[in-house]
């Protein structure tokens, strides 16, 4: 599994390799199918370069992907890893502020749906409120203060 985790991660930038990896879902669906929970739990939870399948589905505005890894593989929706955004690193990000910051609505509205916390903050303390704010994507701000995000959370 470490194998095969590492081969997809290594062989390309995590966006790029998530992408092919995720980009025929029916035949990853099949595959991971097949294969036991625990398995399955291992391969889309690994933290590989500190980043993991959920954080850059959300990321890359793939619902699906992330519809199927939180229900069906039973993802956490409170993992973190580091994600690159406009040649800065941010540090341990979640799904939802991945989500957020790159202004994906439907996935914001589906992690807090699924228990993921609006208020976690990143190694820097940034909420996804924060990164929403700054990116300005309005209608993902809306949502997150009509879902209480607390407003008074400053960056360190």
């Amino acid at each position: 599994m470490t194998f095969i985790v590492r081969h997809c991660w290594y062989s390309c930038s995590p966006e790029s390799s998530i992408k092919s990896i995720f980009g025929e879902s029916i035949r990853v669906w099949n595959l991971l199918a097949r294969k036991s929970r625990y398995w399955v739990k291992g391969l889309t939870s690994a933290n590989v370069e500190k980043c993991t399948p959920l954080i850059v589905a959300s990321k890359e505005g793939h619902f699906d992907v992330v519809e199927y890894l939180v229900t069906t593989c039973k993802c956490n929706v409170e993992q973190t890893g580091h994600i690159d955004i406009d040649n800065n690193t941010i540090e341990d990000v979640t799904p939802l502020w991945s989500a957020a910051a790159c202004g994906h609505l439907i996935i914001v509205k589906f992690l807090i749906e699924r228990g993921a916390d609006p208020d976690h903050t990143t190694s820097s303390n940034s909420t996804p409120l924060r990164s929403v704010c700054f990116v300005g994507h309005y209608d993902v701000v809306k949502f997150l203060i009509e879902k209480e995000a607390d407003l008074e959370i400053a960056n360190k």
